[in-house]
């Protein structure tokens, strides 16, 4: 299975990077269990990459994944 894990853009991505470098580590262990049982992993941090919602969409229509996951940190949420 193809599975892309994403890591949600926000408002203002680049001015929050910042504030939060990291990746998020939950998609991290999350991806290298699932490439562990065998599945197709592509995380995408869109804080990192500068994606807006637009973008990520876009990249995601090229993808073509099974299956998305979606997470965020609650100071992002807008």
């Amino acid at each position: 299975m193809k599975v892309c894990l994403v890591n949600t853009p926000s408002v203002g991505t680049a001015e929050h990077f910042w504030e939060f470098p990291y990746p998020p580590q939950s998609l991290l262990f999350l991806g290298a269990w699932l490439e562990k049982e065998g599945h197709t992993v592509e995380i995408i941090d869109c804080m990192l990459e500068g994606f807006d919602h637009k973008q990520l969409g876009h990249h995601l229509q090229q993808l073509r994944p099974d299956v998305v996951g979606i997470t965020m940190t609650s100071p992002l949420r807008h």
